[in-house]
């Protein structure tokens, strides 16, 4: 499975490059670095998986229209929301906004940096390419105290994958 995202990530940021991706995201943070060893796999409750830090906490919340979910890593506070009305436009009047596009997991997507007042956010959106949820799509997003975080989120949200129940 490692290995497996790491190809793909690995492709997609070959491809970004060679299609004239964003050049104010640096080219080695759209490429996947290795899974760090003593990262673990979680599963969230929105039909989707990831790699994260060993101090990865899930929180409890609930979503009104939308299946969603909470946790903390690394000095982040990350969120996930499957649904129909997720976006990246509430990033856009961020100061240090880029957004480039991505394979991940067989997906087309939108990676986002920025800064926030509350700190340095990264987001990926997810299309909405799927037979079993039709017009609903992923937004992973995390707000960070700092680069490390930021990167950390980044390179655990390029490891997403699907679950396909129904």
């Amino acid at each position: 499975m490692r290995k497996l995202a790491a190809l793909g990530a690995l492709g997609a940021g070959v491809l970004t490059a060679a299609c004239g991706g964003d050049a104010s995201v640096p080219a080695d943070e759209r490429e996947l670095a290795p899974i760090p060893a003593d990262w673990i796999s979680v599963r969230a409750s929105c039909r989707f998986s990831f790699w994260a830090p060993p101090e990865v906490t899930f929180q409890d919340v609930q979503g009104t229209d939308s299946c969603v979910s909470a946790w903390t890593t690394h000095g982040c506070d990350n969120r996930g929301s499957f649904g129909g009305y997720n976006s990246i436009s509430e990033f856009e009047e961020y100061p240090d906004y880029a957004v480039t596009s991505e394979l991940i997991s067989g997906r087309n997507t939108e990676v986002v940096t920025a800064t926030s007042p509350e700190g340095l956010v990264a987001a990926v959106h997810f299309d909405a390419r799927n037979d079993y949820a039709p017009n609903r799509t992923l937004l992973v997003s995390a707000q960070c105290s700092d680069s490390v975080g930021q990167r950390a989120a980044l390179q655990s949200f390029r490891t997403i994958t699907f679950s396909l129940v129904r």
